[in-house]
């Protein structure tokens, strides 16, 4: 299994989870809880970036809750946007992944060039919750900025200046192309 797969796994259990486990005053933005470590064993070996999807599930799941606009239907496409996002820009080229098909057209990462997977996921997902979440007010625009800024701090580590900005980029390109798409839902 690859990384990346393991963690789209991972998040979707602790989705479910937290999910039917919360209770109002629960806070969503506390670490994610203990898992066992023969489940995680190559996503650890990936120096731990399954804290990526995690952190950004976690604070959308805040989100969603505090939103008066959120009903069933909107929850369920929020997060398979975000899912879409985080796919795509985490699976684009890396581990041997295939691109999703269908009418939409994503941005591939230009041949030859090294991205980093996290961080091209963390920019996606901070800018998909941007757009999908463009109403829910500075405070918690604040929240989504300081989490991207905190992954990336995190995740920076050991790559060049021009990889980081690429990789962000990129995640940033998906972001776009994944919430134009979701525009025509239903259309």
């Amino acid at each position: 299994m690859t990384p990346v797969y393991l963690c789209s796994r991972l998040a979707g259990w602790f989705f479910l989870v937290t999910t039917f486990s919360c209770e109002n005053k629960d806070s969503l933005l506390h670490s994610a809880p203990p898992v066992k470590a023969n489940t995680l064993s190559t996503v650890i070996a990936y120096n731990g970036e399954a804290t990526v999807p995690l952190s950004w599930y976690q604070l959308e799941l805040k989100l969603i809750k505090e939103s008066k606009e959120h009903n069933f239907l909107m929850t369920a496409r929020t997060i398979a946007y975000t899912g879409i996002a985080l796919r795509e820009a985490a699976g684009a080229g890396a581990f041997g992944i295939r691109r999703l098909g269908g009418p939409q057209v994503f941005p591939t990462p230009e041949k030859g060039k090294k991205y980093i997977a996290a961080i091209a996921a963390n920019s996606a997902m901070a800018n998909i919750m941007r757009g999908i979440f463009q109403h829910a007010g500075m405070e918690n625009q604040h929240l989504i900025t300081q989490l991207e800024n905190d992954n990336l701090q995190l995740l920076a580590g050991n790559y060049s200046q021009e990889e980081i900005l690429r990789s962000v980029n990129f995640g940033r390109l998906v972001a776009i192309a994944v919430y134009q798409w979701s525009k025509t839902d239903g259309s």
